[in-house]
């Protein structure tokens, strides 16, 4: 897999995941036993060290709670889609998300420093 060969590969994908948490368990039921000898990691693990999903254009909270029972806070990021989708709405939505803390820090700028190496000032 590509993942082993280059496993500092990083994947941002958008708008919710594009579909991935609706897919997850189905594509880690149905793939992990056909990939567990030919993998060198369970192909959940991949999910959780190489990539990172952005909320962009989808401000809604049961995608959002859905997103993360399968993908760590840790690897999700605020985005906006701008000019495709309204950034007020965006922002507004994620204002109101009861989220700890702690974790709609990581979310809305922490994941996004530590992933481009770079710091956001904040006010």
């Amino acid at each position: 897999m590509v993942f082993d060969r280059f496993p500092k590969l990083k994947i941002i994908v958008g708008h919710m995941g594009e579909g991935l948490p609706f897919y997850y368990k189905r594509i880690i039921e149905d793939m992990g036993e056909p990939t567990e000898n030919s993998l060198e990691k369970p192909i959940e693990q991949y999910f959780q060290d190489n990539f990172w999903i952005t909320t962009s254009a989808f401000p809604q909270t049961e995608l959002l709670d859905l997103l993360l029972k399968y993908i760590s806070v840790d690897r999700v990021m605020f985005a906006t889609d701008y000019p495709f989708a309204d950034i007020k709405v965006q922002t507004d939505w994620f204002r109101g998300v009861d989220l700890p803390r702690e974790d709609k820090e990581k979310i809305a700028f922490r994941n996004a420093e530590k992933l481009f190496r770079m710091k956001v000032l904040v006010k």
